[in-house]
């Protein structure tokens, strides 16, 4: 009897530990506040109540209540008192000053997103269930009808390293915040409607080997940082011209810089505003891969350039016609 009783005594402790453990760990997030942040804010300021049905985040009345992480807040509002033109400085008013932000300084348990896999579909995190400190390591929300435009704090995932927004309306610039993620492998956000120049700083992307904006409305140059991208295997900066947005498409010359990135394998420029030669560096490529229409071998590099105007010199130059060719006929 008195082995029985001990039994009880000691199954109800376990019981009521075991209790205490789900508890602690549901009361407790463990998104690290930066990541809880952005990912609550992209969803807000990609409209996240309007994505598809089938795989929106059952977050019904989260945005329209205004909460917003203090720490994220105040980061929003300094970078629009620097640069009031930005997206996501819409509705802030003229009035900006650090201590205009009135955020909650928590948020409910369901919203943290590492713990909820459940809730936020798409979104990957390390570590397991309960452990502290979890950080957001890989986002796919494509072909999800995302709209709106990405926070400028977005940035705040250095911890991120894939990324997968295509197919999509995402509209506005890309963030020059996107600089903190050096640990992304994978950035693509091809087929949206991203518009203005690449950030200057994208070089600091140090672990990037996939760099996938093509289709969307971008202009400017070709940032010289990108021709510093150590590990870069597959580069598409290809179709953004678009007849909706008067001067899109990436103007200027190929740099010569470009020649440095040793790791390349695939290079898509087509259908932009380039203009200029072809730079000869492109030999220098030390794993120069060079694909043909009839040969393409996985351990050589595709180059599209189709498109353009590169020319010497000549004015009223013709459109590059579509170029996958050997390095001898460059």
């Amino acid at each position: 009897m008195t082995f029985v009783c001990g039994y009880r005594v000691l199954h109800s402790a376990f019981i009521a530990i075991l209790w205490v453990l789900l508890l602690s760990r549901s009361t407790h997030g463990s998104t690290v506040a930066e990541d809880k942040a952005a990912i609550l804010e992209l969803y807000c300021s990609s409209n996240g109540d309007q994505w598809r049905l089938d795989v929106q985040w059952p977050l019904p009345g989260y945005c329209p209540v205004g909460w917003c992480d203090l720490a994220a807040c105040k980061r929003r509002v300094l970078g629009c008192l620097g640069d009031p033109s930005k997206p996501e400085c819409a509705g802030l008013g003229t009035a900006l000053a650090e201590d205009s932000c009135v955020c909650e300084t928590s948020t409910p348990e369901r919203l943290d997103p590492c713990e909820n896999p459940a809730i936020f579909r798409g979104v990957r995190c390390s570590g397991q269930l309960g452990m502290p400190d979890r950080r957001v390591t890989s986002i796919n929300l494509s072909f999800m009808g995302i709209g709106g435009f990405l926070p400028y704090f977005f940035g705040a995932l250095t911890g991120l390293q894939e990324l997968f927004l295509s197919s999509n309306v995402i509209s506005g610039t890309v963030p020059s915040s996107i600089c903190s993620m050096t640990n992304v492998i994978t950035f693509d956000i091809f087929s949206n409607r991203l518009e203005g120049q690449l950030p200057s700083c994208i070089g600091a992307m140090v672990s990037m080997k996939k760099l996938d904006l093509r289709s969307n409305r971008l202009s400017g140059t070709i940032p010289l940082s990108m021709c510093e991208l150590p590990v870069i295997e597959e580069l598409y900066l290809s179709g953004q011209r678009h007849s909706s947005v008067p001067g899109s498409g990436i103007s200027g010359t190929i740099p010569n810089e470009i020649g440095g990135l040793t790791t390349l394998r695939q290079l898509h420029l087509g259908y932009n505003r380039l203009t200029g030669t072809i730079p000869a560096s492109l030999g220098d490529i030390a794993t120069a891969r060079w694909a043909t229409v009839v040969n393409n071998a996985q351990e050589q590099l595709f180059l599209d350039l189709h498109g353009n105007q590169f020319c010497d010199g000549m004015e009223n130059c013709p459109p590059t016609p579509y170029i996958v060719a050997s390095i001898g006929a460059l």
